[in-house]
């Protein structure tokens, strides 16, 4: 429309104020799945039975284990709960959904950086 010579000012506004109650919304349901992660968990370390379970936690989370892969005895126990894999899963949603948003001609790249930034912030 822009390119026509016709004035997205208002058009441009309603987007900023979509994108504020989207991540709004992302915020809220972010901390309610995050309290549900941590409530119930058993805080006990993760027992793994297999080399194919262990692959999939390594896909989600950012653990990095001091032996490769094929040198681990199953079953093991990794040094932290389930919770950390679901956060981990949870953290990337997040994120992935907050830039999806961007993805279609958003024209305020600096705004969904900074928002995330506040909007982070307040999760924690």
């Amino acid at each position: 429309m822009e390119g026509w010579g016709y004035s997205v000012s208002m058009l441009n506004s309603f987007q900023l104020t979509l994108f504020h109650k989207y991540a709004e919304l992302l915020k809220r349901r972010f901390s309610e799945d995050f309290q549900e992660i941590v409530s119930t968990d058993d805080y006990m370390p993760m027992a793994i039975n297999n080399r194919e379970e262990y692959e999939k936690v390594l896909n989600v989370s950012w653990f990095t284990s001091d032996k490769p892969p094929e040198e681990l005895t199953f079953p093991c126990v990794l040094p932290f709960s389930q919770m950390y894999p679901l956060c981990c899963i949870d953290i990337r949603n997040f994120l992935n959904q907050f830039y999806f948003f961007s993805d279609d001609n958003f024209e305020h790249p600096n705004i969904i950086d900074e928002t995330l930034r506040k909007v982070s912030y307040l999760c924690m």
